[in-house]
């Protein structure tokens, strides 16, 4: 068996590879279909094509699969249950499926203003918190988490049922959603998930928790379809 540390740099290896390569497949294919918006924010209006976050949660998932592999057939040692890996790839890719219709929407609702600048609108405010509650789903059917929460000034608080019942959604809705308000320009975005994705994963590492990887492809599917 492979060291602890390899379990986890061999599929994310495979995730970046994988993630790269459908990227730059995703981005032709969006601007073939016309799923674009135009950038307003340079002197030079370019069409810059939408549905990113499909790239990003194909890179994940092939990634979390080549885990499962590796743990099943024994090749290295397991630090994650499958159950968990299987339910966080669910809900991740019930995020995407809510970012890629934001895009539909919003490619349906393209219309020309008098100063020739397009404009459209996805879905509405209240319905992306509403829809992202499905991705919460399989998190709450096999109860994640662990119920007592350490809350500072309080101490362990033992949350019992309603952490998944109610904790669990209510966390995936805002941290998927609040990721937006960080996406004003291009690039922003991009430094922001790059600095989360590194403080979780340095979490992961220490606490053994993959839940902050899940919080955080969950906002980075958000802000890819945003």
């Amino acid at each position: 068996m492979y060291h602890t540390y390899l379990t986890l740099i061999i599929p994310a290896v495979i995730s970046f590879f994988i993630t790269v390569i459908a990227t730059l497949f995703v981005i032709r294919y969006m601007r073939e279909a016309g799923v674009t918006v135009t950038d307003h924010n340079k002197s030079r209006k370019v069409e810059l094509p939408g549905g990113g976050g499909i790239a990003v949660a194909f890179g994940f998932t092939i990634g979390l699969l080549a885990y499962a592999f590796g743990s099943s057939f024994n090749l290295y040692y397991s630090v994650a249950s499958l159950v968990e890996l299987f339910a966080v790839i669910s809900s991740v890719l019930l995020i995407t499926l809510v970012g890629f219709l934001d895009e539909l929407v919003l490619k349906g609702n393209l219309v020309l203003t008098k100063d020739r600048k397009d404009t459209s609108k996805g879905l509405k405010q209240w319905q992306r918190p509403l829809l992202t509650i499905i991705g919460a789903v399989p998190l709450v059917a096999i109860n994640a988490g662990v119920s007592t929460v350490d809350v500072p000034f309080l101490g362990m608080v033992p949350f019992g049922i309603f952490y998944p019942l109610i904790i669990i959604p209510i966390a995936l809705i805002f941290v998927s959603n609040a990721f937006n308000l960080v996406g004003g320009f291009d690039g922003i975005a991009g430094g922001s998930a790059a600095i989360l994705s590194f403080a979780m994963l340095l979490y992961s590492l220490l606490f053994g928790h993959i839940w902050a990887r899940c919080s955080q492809e969950c906002c980075l599917q958000q802000q890819s379809h945003s």
